[in-house]
């Protein structure tokens, strides 16, 4: 009986623990994910206004050439993968033609 209940608590102490441990995992990810997003929410905005600008910028110069252009900021479909972040370059060499992302084969 006395050995049942040692058992027991022995079985506890381990719940516990393991309980603990997986608590601060789950915190230890929560904190890495709000400190991306606050990565994230102090870059994008200066980021995209860069971005627009330039773009503001390169459109002009286009039109003053007779082309049409543009830039935008790329956004991976999981915005949190910051190194699949990129520009793209879109332009017109014809009237009535879409704008075509630049490439190295365009």
């Amino acid at each position: 009986m006395w050995e049942d209940r040692l058992e027991l608590l022995k079985k506890r102490n381990q719940d516990v623990y393991r309980a603990a441990l997986w608590l601060e995992s789950n915190a230890n990810q929560f904190t890495a994910k709000i400190h991306v997003e606050s990565v994230k929410q102090s870059w994008v905005p200066h980021i995209t206004s860069l971005v627009n600008d330039i773009s503001t910028k390169f459109s002009k110069f286009m039109a003053g050439v007779g082309y049409a252009g543009e830039v935008t900021l790329s956004v991976p479909e999981d915005p949190n993968t910051f190194i699949s972040y990129g520009i793209s370059i879109k332009v017109s060499f014809r009237d009535h033609q879409h704008l075509k992302e630049l490439t190295a084969q365009y």
